[in-house]
């Protein structure tokens, strides 16, 4: 689909996945079902573009698929979902405020949050690379999504600065003293790292952390 839909496997075989949600059959891709997202207009215009792809192939086909994920994946919340456990997918809405991480009970009854590091300049940052022609979502202070550790880490890449946040299961810290630090990293992009950051390494063997540039 272009990158307008991400897909998440359930467990019953099929795929979910923006204006919409979309359950597909695993195999043949055919829509059972669908949901409207309520605060998202529908992206009509897509489903032309849509069909067009299907007598592209190769390089053709990535390459339509990137111009139509520009026109219409603006916001991180097009693109990550989180599938848990019991099958309950959560989608994020389209207004949000930059620079906090958040951490919420599943029958959203509570949450905890904390803001990263430097978010302070976030605004400045958006601004600034919206009047160099970024769009929305190319521009923010934070576009990619996070990684988590076994321990309570949780990683988070800033325009430029990698972060970890700790949580002991009550609440979030940017105090080195629990953990956590923030370290630059060197971009050759305004918008910094183009990737969510990936963990690597095993314990026996001292485990570090890396993250993907551009």
């Amino acid at each position: 689909m272009a990158g307008l839909l991400v897909a998440v496997s359930c467990s019953d075989g099929t795929v979910v996945g923006g204006d919409r949600i979309s359950k597909l059959d695993h195999d043949a891709l055919e829509v059972l079902t669908e949901l409207p997202l309520d605060d998202r207009a529908l992206q009509t215009a897509a489903e032309a573009e849509i069909a067009i792809l299907d007598g592209l192939a190769g390089v053709e086909r990535a390459n339509a698929g990137i111009v139509m994920a520009t026109r219409y994946l603006l916001d991180l919340t097009g693109i990550y979902y989180v599938l848990d456990a019991d099958n309950t997918l959560f989608v994020g809405g389209p207004n949000s405020i930059e620079g906090w991480v958040v951490v919420v009970e599943r029958d959203f009854s509570n949450y905890a949050a904390i803001e990263i590091v430097g978010a302070q300049g976030a605004s400045d940052h958006y601004e600034a690379l919206i009047e160099m022609g970024f769009k929305p979502g190319s521009a923010d202070w934070v576009r990619n999504s996070i990684a988590v550790d076994e321990d309570g880490g949780i990683y988070v890449v800033s325009a430029e600065h990698m972060h970890k946040v700790m949580w002991d299961g009550k609440k979030l810290s940017t105090d080195p003293t629990d953990g956590a630090w923030t370290e630059p990293y060197r971009s050759s992009l305004p918008s910094g790292s183009g990737a969510t950051p990936t963990l690597m390494g095993f314990r026996r063997r001292g485990p570090f952390r890396r993250y993907h540039r551009r």
